[in-house]
């Protein structure tokens, strides 16, 4: 998340974890907002809504991963009510 930079207030059905690579800042979930920065980690609960705002003058990294197979089973759902899916993808095996 580039400085001054936030990811949009979303939900879905999956639990989600972020984990916090480098820089700060804040994460929302529902009605609690918690300070973030390197090393720290976030458990977000299926269906709450959630966002991070970058605040501070360097780029924020997170790794994250959802609890389910397959990250095309993941349907964001937006505050304006519009949604987004990933198209599966098929894996071949040598």
């Amino acid at each position: 998340v580039e400085p001054g930079g936030e990811l949009s207030r979303h939900r879905h059905g999956q639990a989600e974890v972020y984990h916090f690579l480098d820089g700060s800042g804040k994460v929302f979930v529902n009605d609690e907002v918690f300070l973030v920065g390197k090393g720290d980690t976030v458990f977000i609960p299926g269906n709450a809504w959630h966002r991070i705002v970058n605040e501070s003058d360097q780029a924020l990294s997170l790794f994250y991963c959802f609890a389910t197979d397959s990250f095309s089973e993941v349907v964001y759902t937006y505050g304006d009510g519009s949604t987004w899916q990933t198209e599966p993808r098929q894996m071949s095996v040598p």
